[in-house]
């Protein structure tokens, strides 16, 4: 028996062409398919697509071209009415026979013709989109999850470094503090020889101190003597320097009365800006020399005048003032020459008020250097 030879075919089948290989769709890009996909309204569906593609044209471009190879497929697989003629637009027996006499057709034919469009269901579709939805939505958990477990492996890693970085740190503060230790004994032995040093030297100088003190009590002496000399010459220094310190202000207060009177003598001579400088000097001495009273009271008034015939009303106003304050506090001259500045002073003082226009102060001030009047003249008790 002869095997059975399958036959050749004559011409051999060509092989068909691989299916091109799909291009690969991410969950966030099929989830915007599935949502767009079931959106019925084109301008609500662009709209959709401008919110979620945003700026990525490339994404909008293949969805787009991914909802129209979509609706290409739905149109093939819907059923076409004829196109000479529809069972609709057959209303009569005689439109009914010149349709059949124009397409000769069964009665199935006629049956699908007159047979109204299949609408699509949306439901597989509404239930792909979820699907997707689903999907991306695993996808995102999944990547969360993963990041999660990435972070957490870096810390994991990030402690591992730090607990062997803190063991580092152990060993060397361990080497460290081993380091210290000897260094700490190596220190107690040098101190130690330190002190046995110390303590040799301290016998030495105590033999020493005591071959130096005899030597000391004669020293002691000396100097005694020495300070007793110095104490002596000091004394004589004191004596002389206050005797030059009493000719200095011998001359400075013989200096000081020479600068009032050529101030007295300047203000006669209405030479205003020289007396009120020569006053100045007089009563600069005059504080040096610590002198105060009356001699200060009457140099005061008349440099305050000389400033007033000067123009340098502020300085005149201010030794006037304080001229009037200083006769208000003295109170009543005792004696004749003490009598004589007091009267000179007020003249200068009332003098003022009047030239400045001041007359309220001026009498005010009158009325107190009359009452001071009248008590050094004897009419009534000094206030």
């Amino acid at each position: 028996m002869k095997p059975f030879i399958k036959p050749r075919p004559a011409h051999p089948t060509a092989t068909p062409p691989p299916a091109p290989e799909a291009p690969s769709v991410t969950p966030g890009e099929l989830s915007i398919l599935a949502l767009a996909s079931a959106i019925a309204d084109p301008a609500e569906r662009a709209a959709y697509l401008a919110r979620a593609c945003r700026d990525d044209d490339a994404l909008r471009s293949r969805i787009e071209e991914r909802l129209g190879a979509r609706a290409g497929r739905e149109d093939a697989e819907r059923p076409q009415a004829p196109a000479v003629i529809r069972a609709q637009q057959i209303t009569s027996p005689s439109q009914a026979g010149h349709a059949m006499a124009l397409v000769p057709m069964s009665a199935a034919q006629l049956a699908n013709a007159t047979a109204p469009p299949i609408r699509p269901n949306t439901i597989p579709w509404l239930a792909a989109s979820l699907l997707a939805a689903a999907a991306g939505a695993l996808a995102m958990l999944f990547f969360i999850e993963k990041a999660k477990r990435a972070e957490a492996e870096s810390e994991a890693i990030s402690a591992q470094s730090e607990t062997a970085e803190a063991r580092q740190q152990q060993s060397q503060a361990e080497a460290a503090a081993l380091s210290t230790q000897t260094a700490a004994e190596r220190t107690g032995q040098q101190t130690r020889q330190q002190r046995d040093d110390a303590l040799a030297a301290a016998e030495k100088e105590k033999s020493s101190r005591e071959a130096e003190a005899a030597v000391r009590a004669k020293a002691e002496e000396r100097m005694k003597s020495a300070e007793a000399a110095a104490i002596a010459a000091r004394e004589e220094a004191l004596r002389e320097k206050t005797s030059a310190d009493a000719a200095r202000n011998a001359a400075s207060t013989t200096l000081a009365e020479t600068l009032a009177a050529l101030a007295a003598a300047q203000m006669d001579a209405r030479n205003f800006p020289a007396a009120a400088q020569s006053a100045q000097q007089s009563l600069e001495l005059r504080t040096a020399l610590g002198a105060t009273g009356w001699p200060v009271v009457e140099l005061r008034a008349l440099m305050g005048s000389a400033f007033l015939q000067a123009s340098r009303d502020a300085d005149a106003a201010r030794e006037i003032l304080a001229a009037a304050t200083a006769i208000e506090t003295l109170g009543t001259p005792a004696t004749e020459m003490d009598k004589a500045r007091f009267a000179a002073a007020t003249k200068r003082i009332l003098q003022f008020f009047t030239v400045t226009g001041r007359r309220k102060d001026g009498a005010e001030w009158r009325k107190k250097f009359d009452a001071l009047a009248r008590s050094q003249n004897g009419t009534e008790p000094p206030p």
